[in-house]
């Protein structure tokens, strides 16, 4: 099957075996169906979306797109690389923030899982709560972005930001971030960024239409929002809980009935789409 993928002749016909007008290719599950509602939301042609495999898997497909020998549509994390300056190709479309997660979680896709989820009644709803709470969170995570920009951009090839935001909680079982412990793993990091260093990183990220919480790694971001989630829906039912998987297809269910016009990212995925170049 890999041979047929990677096959120059099959990747001009491949979406035709699925009646597609145009493949698109990402790089895990998790990544189909959100994409699958981005396409299907926007797109005046009908796609394929399928799965490769994974990072690595990925970059060979993004290989033979840009050699010409792959015709389709690659979607993808846009990671940092539009702080890197690259140059994007045509049809390489990437999420607004760092992941989808940073596209799928917002105040209105949190309050609906935990509505639902929780079977909360409306007068119930945490908004309030969340409200401070991802104001709190996201001022003291700025300090980790920057040093995590910094990591990247500089090739230091040490682990700032992982996929589980536990360590810089109050416990294991707490949804409140600790700002003592932030400001420890920093200082214990490995390595030291300058004041004008981060006032570079602060003004790059300042030139685009992003802020900092859309530069927090998207497995991070939902590992903490699944605290606060949990925590929420426990304070009020207790005898309900959620697993990750759960909570991840309850996100993508949010996100499908909120995207729309009034999503802060719904322009930005319009305006990608309509510039993409799709072969008649």
């Amino acid at each position: 099957m890999d041979d047929f993928y990677h096959s120059e002749d099959a990747n001009n016909i491949v979406h035709l075996f699925y009646n597609a007008d145009v493949m698109v290719y990402v790089e895990g599950e998790d990544d189909v169906p959100f994409w699958e509602v981005v396409f299907n939301s926007l797109a005046e042609y009908k796609v394929e979306v399928q799965e490769v495999g994974g990072s690595k898997e990925l970059a060979k497909y993004i290989e033979e797109l840009e050699l010409g020998k792959l015709q389709g549509i690659i979607a993808c994390d846009s990671d940092f690389e539009i702080l890197k300056g690259s140059l994007p190709n045509p049809n390489i479309i990437r999420t607004y923030g760092y992941a989808i997660e940073n596209s799928l979680i917002c105040p209105s896709t949190i309050l609906k899982v935990i509505r639902s989820v929780g079977k909360i009644s409306a007068k119930n709803i945490p908004s309030q709560e969340l409200g401070v709470w991802l104001s709190y969170f996201t001022r003291i995570m700025k300090n980790l972005v920057i040093y995590d920009v910094h990591n990247e951009l500089n090739g230091l090839g040490i682990s700032v930001v992982g996929d589980n935001c536990s360590k810089f909680f109050k416990s294991q079982k707490s949804h409140d971030v600790c700002e003592t412990k932030v400001n420890e793993f920093i200082a214990n990091i490995g390595f030291s960024v300058s004041q004008n260093e981060i006032d570079t990183i602060i003004n790059l990220i300042g030139e685009i239409p992003r802020d900092f919480s859309d530069f927090i790694r998207g497995h991070f971001l939902f590992s903490a929002v699944s605290k606060f989630i949990s925590a929420s829906i426990k304070q009020i039912n207790s005898k309900v809980s959620i697993s990750n998987d759960a909570l991840f297809g309850s996100l993508l269910l949010a996100f499908e009935n909120n995207f729309d016009e009034e999503h802060k990212h719904y322009n930005y995925y319009s305006d990608a789409i309509k510039h993409l170049s799709i072969a008649a």
